[in-house]
């Protein structure tokens, strides 16, 4: 298992469903250290001050990087592959719940799952320190933030495309699972994790599409208990500790 586990925050709404992607992924992944990479902790905000008491959990200043972004989806994917390349260790989006441990094989640098085949996401990233193929993205992205000026840049510049172009072109260091294992409901049917379905019995870690479901995961609250997949997977893990 991971002995660090990353996470990337900006913007001032943490909410109470935040704070259990960090529970579950200490709770499940047992690191050492849990990091949180942030430019500015959001005040006064009981629910991240509950998650800086966690043990093992730190917060950790943005580390340098091309500064030619305003894009907040940019920078996120910036700053994950950085941290990876720098420090290794497992990267989790907030809008993830860890259900299940995860190994990266041995002889392979990156551990990644495809969102749908073909086509990797980064939401849930396990990677060596020093992985040659995070050294050619991170040269990739230095390439386009650098030839592209901030206001031309799309969200998704850095994303899913371009890892998925770069990891193709490193068959041998890159170890890919299957959708069900980390993105067992796809983007388009994110209302699915709201809903009463089955996750499949190889899932380690559910990615819940936050971008498109932030409002509904706003709604979560302790003590909350409803027949939603979120729901069942969260009491999975923590039982009826949340």
């Amino acid at each position: 298992m991971p002995s660090r586990v990353h996470f990337f925050w900006s913007g001032p709404d943490f909410a109470y469903a935040d704070l259990l992607s960090v529970r579950t992924a200490q709770r499940v992944h047992q690191p050492e250290s849990i990091w949180v990479w942030t430019g500015q902790a959001p005040a006064g905000n009981a629910h991240w001050d509950a998650m800086m008491d966690l043990e093992g959990v730190s917060m950790k200043p943005l580390p340098p990087h091309p500064g030619r972004t305003h894009n907040r989806y940019v920078l996120s994917d910036y700053i994950r592959y950085h941290v990876l390349f720098v420090h290794g260790g497992l990267y989790l989006d907030f809008d993830t719940i860890s259900l299940r441990p995860l190994s990266r094989p041995e002889g392979c640098s990156v551990l990644a799952g495809e969102e749908r085949p073909g086509i990797l996401n980064i939401a849930v990233l396990d990677v060596e320190a020093g992985s040659p193929v995070f050294k050619v993205l991170l040269e990739a992205c230095e390439r386009r933030l650098t030839q592209t000026e901030p206001d031309s840049q799309s969200f998704n510049m850095l994303g899913p495309a371009l890892f998925t172009d770069v990891c193709r072109a490193h068959p041998g260091q890159v170890q890919v699972v299957p959708p069900e294992v980390f993105y067992p409901i796809h983007w388009q049917n994110w209302q699915l994790v709201w809903s009463n379905c089955l996750l499949p019995a190889a899932t380690r870690v559910l990615h819940y599409w936050g971008t498109y479901g932030h409002e509904r995961a706003r709604l979560v609250e302790p003590g909350q208990r409803e027949p939603t997949t979120y729901h069942r997977a969260v009491s999975s893990v923590l039982g009826d500790d949340w």
